[in-house]
């Protein structure tokens, strides 16, 4: 994974910030993978706010413009990020940061994480997802 940084200032930056929203509308994250999950038939009752694959299509390739501006849910999400990392950080003394990155070889596949914890690294990540990364108390 590349980490990627929108403020100089800054370990990662915010995803409060113009550059950050543009960087997300290039790629593909983890806010798509109802859509991804609807495409390939795991999702049956798919909420009205999941989008179709063609629709996901004509927006990244910016045929429409992206409507959807959030809902409790997403709001919800945001809002607790701070507290929750937080909360984290008392109870284990283990500090957290919000990080963002891309995966090398497919650089449109993104992430945005709430917090993650860099001293507990075990080893590199395995491509079969059973690599170790870190613990969760």
């Amino acid at each position: 994974m590349k980490i990627v940084n929108f403020d100089a200032d800054a370990v990662s930056g915010s995803p409060d910030t113009p550059e950050w929203h543009a960087w997300r509308a290039q790629g593909i994250g983890g806010s798509e993978a109802a859509v991804i999950a609807r495409h390939a038939g795991l999702l049956e009752d798919a909420p009205q706010w999941v989008k179709t694959a063609h629709q996901l299509w004509a927006i990244k390739t910016g045929r429409v413009e992206d409507t959807f501006r959030g809902n409790w849910a997403t709001e919800r999400g945001r809002q607790g990020e701070d507290p929750v990392r937080q909360a984290y950080e008392a109870a284990t003394g283990i500090l957290v940061s919000p990080m963002f990155g891309e995966m090398e070889l497919h650089p449109a596949t993104r992430c945005s994480f709430d917090g993650l914890a860099f001293d507990l690294v075990r080893g590199k990540p395995r491509p079969s997802g059973r690599g170790r990364i870190a613990r969760t108390p």
